[in-house]
């Protein structure tokens, strides 16, 4: 993720040496076109694509298998939460950008706008992660950028209708976050 490289690499290992999925891929860019954040589900590679669509591809050849629209506008999504059992994908919008909250139901192919973008409690952070079994979602919040250097950042912890549970003050802007079952 930067201005110009962006993209996923798959590598096999063949011995001792690993095989790039596509040789002749310009410098800086992925073999699979997508922008941030991925998972893979079953047979498929779930990845971001920054202001487009979420995207399935196939994980051997990168060919688009279907894509769902996010339906935050004006928002650059980097990051998904997915919830295997129910088959969702959360999307959280960018603090850098306008916020907002959408779940994708991969089953139904269909995109719910929990918490619309622009809005003053919309949601907002550059990572987030499900709880194991589907039902809360933690959201890790960078400042805002007109917000003071001086403050914390957050850790949010939202039910899956995008309603506010808590809210943790972190000693830094957090950078990831991973969940496990307690």
């Amino acid at each position: 993720h930067g201005p110009d490289p962006t993209g996923i690499d798959r590598y096999e290992i063949k011995g001792d040496t690993f095989e790039r999925c596509v040789a002749d891929a310009p410098a800086g860019r992925g073999c699979f076109n997508a922008h941030g954040g991925m998972a893979l589900l079953d047979d498929r590679l779930l990845a971001t694509t920054g202001e487009g669509p979420l995207l399935a591809l196939d994980p051997r050849s990168g060919r688009i298998v279907s894509q769902y629209e996010v339906q935050l506008p004006g928002d650059h999504v980097v990051d998904l939460g997915l919830d295997e059992d129910s088959q969702r994908v959360f999307i959280v919008g960018s603090c850098g950008y306008v916020g907002g909250l959408a779940m994708i139901d991969l089953r139904a192919a269909r995109t719910t706008v929990l918490v619309p973008t622009r809005q003053a409690d919309s949601p907002c952070g550059e990572r987030i992660s499900v709880v194991p079994g589907g039902h809360t979602l933690v959201v890790a919040q960078a400042l805002r950028p007109v917000a003071s250097k001086e403050r914390p950042g957050k850790l949010l912890v939202l039910d899956d209708a995008g309603h506010r549970l808590r809210e943790f003050a972190t000693s830094s802007e957090p950078i990831d976050i991973l969940v496990s079952r307690p």
